[in-house]
């Protein structure tokens, strides 16, 4: 990540005894200064909704897996940009399924984790402004260092804050600077075994996860 750091250092020196003239202090004045924002959308508004799943369709003993309907993620900026995308997760430590640091929670249904999902960037449908010719690229050390995505799908990390995905032109090891991109994305839902819910009520599927832009 870039940032931009200044400091004024303050010294103040004035004629006295040379047992004062270790009287000094330093003053630091930092800040970042960030180009104009990349604004996200989906086509969805973000709701991906499974409606009603009737106990009997979760195995008593194994996970069940739902996968949603895709959604089409659009961000612009107003002047080509390098950024990255993180997730944040709003539910976080109630995932029934960790995988290292791409899952998300879907809440808890008393002490019980109900479950885990997986927000996935498909290889098909991805174009950076406009061209179709775009890498996947996936860093876990905040944009320090990157590595290409060889499979269909990545998956949005959520990791506390270092995983990001980012987007490249074919040939680059980088992101690259961009006005738009597009993106189309699904849910990959994994519902605990039903042994492990109390399924005499319903219970609800309660995710929720925030998509972050990360400026470069």
């Amino acid at each position: 990540m870039k940032r931009c750091h200044f400091a004024l250092l303050l010294a103040c020196a004035v004629q006295a005894p040379a047992v004062l003239a270790g009287s000094l202090t330093d003053v630091s004045v930092t800040g970042l200064i960030t180009p104009a924002a990349c604004v996200p959308s989906l086509s969805g508004d973000g709701s991906f909704e499974y409606g009603k799943i009737g106990s009997i369709e979760l195995h008593p003993m194994h996970r069940t897996q739902f996968v949603s309907a895709r959604q089409r993620l659009s961000i612009t900026c107003p002047a080509p940009t390098r950024f990255a995308l993180r997730g944040v997760d709003g539910r976080a430590g109630s995932a029934q399924w960790p995988v290292r640091d791409r899952h998300f929670g879907l809440g808890l249904h008393g002490t019980q984790k109900v479950g885990t999902y997986f927000v996935l960037f498909k290889s098909e449908g991805l174009t950076l402004d406009g061209s179709t010719q775009v890498a996947r690229l996936r860093s876990a050390d905040n944009g320090a260092s990157w590595q290409l995505v060889p499979t269909a799908d990545s998956p949005l990390p959520n990791d506390g804050g270092a995983g990001l995905i980012g987007f490249a032109t074919l040939g680059s090891l980088e992101p690259s600077a961009a006005r738009s991109l597009n993106a189309l994305i699904e849910v990959d839902m994994h519902l605990a075994p039903g042994e492990s819910l109390t399924l005499t009520d319903e219970v609800p599927i309660d995710g929720a996860a925030t998509l972050e832009v990360a400026y470069l």
